[in-house]
């Protein structure tokens, strides 16, 4: 599943924006579409690779504020409010740990 991986998920990015171009597919819901024909799988669902990254990275030991702010969830309550740090230095390594991990599976 090479598409679980930023790097893979811009290449199917890019194949959506070529079949965007030829049928014009709009909506996030829709996007996922054309990466259900590659892999022949319908039940596949943005919502499930979302959770199949998410629960990827606490099996690879990255820490919960990390993997949450990899998927785009805010800190909640006072810690959201006030601290508006990116943690960019652990969210790429956090990726690159997952890129890895997915390379492994090949």
């Amino acid at each position: 599943m090479p598409w679980l991986s930023i790097g893979a998920s811009t290449l199917a990015y890019n194949r959506l924006n070529d079949v965007q171009s030829e049928v014009k597919i709009s909506g996030s819901s829709k996007r996922i579409v054309p990466i259900r024909k590659a892999d022949g799988d319908e039940r596949l669902s943005i919502h499930g690779l979302r959770r199949t990254f998410r629960s990827g990275l606490t099996e690879l030991g990255i820490d919960f504020d990390t993997a949450e702010r990899k998927i785009a969830h805010k800190r909640p309550g006072l810690a959201g409010t006030y601290d508006k740090s990116a943690i960019l230095d652990r969210r790429t390594k956090a990726q690159g740990r997952w890129e890895e991990h997915v390379r492994s599976l090949r």
